[in-house]
Order: C-alpha cells, then sequence, then structure tokens
C-alpha cells in the first residue's frame, strides 16, 4: 500500500488540530479549575463585607441562632427623636422616623458590643454603631469605649399606631450571642 506525501501532511495537520483543540479545552480546564477559587475567595470578600454591615446595622442575625446570655449588660436609650427619654408616660412621636440614640457595650468583655439593634414591640431593627462616647470612657475608666454609641433610625410605617415598647438587643463583642432587653429599660412610644 502507498501512502503519498500529500496524505502524510493531511494526517499530520488532523493530528496537530486535534491536539491543538485539546491544548484549547484544556486550558477551559484550567480555567474551571480556578472559578471554584474565584468563588471561595468572592464568598469570603462577601462574609467581610456583611460583617462590616452589620457593624453599620444593615443585616439582621438570626437570634435564634445566638446564644441568648443570661446576664445583662449595660446600655441606654438616651433620646427618641432628640428628646430626653421619660419612662413615666409614653413619648408621643409626630414625626415619619422614630430616631433612637444612646451608647451600649459588652459588659461582661467590657469592651464595645459586636452590634446593637432596636427592639420595639415585637420588630427588630439595626442601628449603626460605633459612634464616639467620650463621657462612657471617663466613667468607666476605659479607653476601649470610645466607640459605643448608637443611632437607630426606624420609618413609622414599619412599626404602625400604638402604643409600643422600645428597647434594645445588643450582641456579645464576638458576635456569637446577645444580651437580651432588659424590661426595667423599655421606653414606651405612642404613633
Amino acid at each position: 500500500m502507498k501512502i503519498s506525501n500529500l496524505s502524510i501532511l493531511f494526517f499530520f495537520t488532523l493530528i496537530l488540530s486535534i491536539s491543538l483543540s485539546s491544548c484549547k479545552s484544556d486550558s477551559s480546564k484550567t480555567t474551571a479549575t480556578t472559578t471554584p477559587a474565584k468563588k471561595i475567595a468572592k464568598a469570603a470578600t462577601k462574609k467581610t463585607q456583611l460583617k462590616k454591615k452589620n457593624k453599620q446595622g444593615k443585616k439582621l442575625p438570626n437570634f435564634k441562632q445566638l446564644n441568648r446570655l443570661k446576664t445583662s449588660t449595660s446600655y441606654t436609650i438616651g433620646k427618641i427623636n432628640k428628646q430626653s427619654v421619660n419612662k413615666s408616660t409614653p413619648l408621643e412621636i409626630k414625626d415619619k422616623f422614630v430616631v433612637v440614640s444612646g451608647w451600649a457595650y459588652d459588659k461582661v468583655a467590657n469592651k464595645p458590643a459586636g452590634a446593637v439593634y432596636l427592639e420595639i414591640g415585637n420588630k427588630i431593627f439595626p442601628a449603626k454603631y460605633g459612634s464616639e462616647k467620650p463621657g462612657l470612657v471617663k466613667k468607666n475608666n476605659n479607653p476601649d469605649l470610645l466607640k459605643s454609641g448608637y443611632t437607630a433610625k426606624v420609618p413609622v410605617a414599619k412599626i404602625g399606631e400604638g402604643v409600643h415598647s422600645v428597647n434594645l438587643r445588643v450582641l456579645s463583642n464576638d458576635e456569637k450571642s446577645y444580651f437580651p432587653p432588659i424590661k426595667q429599660k423599655a421606653v414606651k412610644i405612642k404613633i
């Protein structure tokens, strides 16, 4: 059987094109193997961003999955809509928002809280946490407590009309547990 030069050339061209296409598919496999690594890195970045959002009061934790501590912590509900708090009569809210401010910290760790959440009735809202409270530092002689202030701004429409109890849920410094609200610190508002 005689094989011509043209047939040999065709045969080598075919083999070369097959090997080149397999190289391309191998390179796509390499890309596919790096894609999960990129996904993991992206997920880690999102987790970090979520943690930052928690500090800024954007995302609510699942309190059922957190350890509810039996001890209390230190916090105040200092002002509601720029008015000093009076626990004897409900504070009437005529604005479109309920703005609550004060300070809170993890009394067990003697450090700032992991996050602070406002509890109004049976609803929970995030607070922005980390504003400076130099008076708290001086009172406790603890410079770690400087950024223990919070502010929560909640639309009245999300709360509903009526008289509501306002209180706080404070996350521990490590964000694995939370301190339950202290009933004696609750403040009533009327919308």
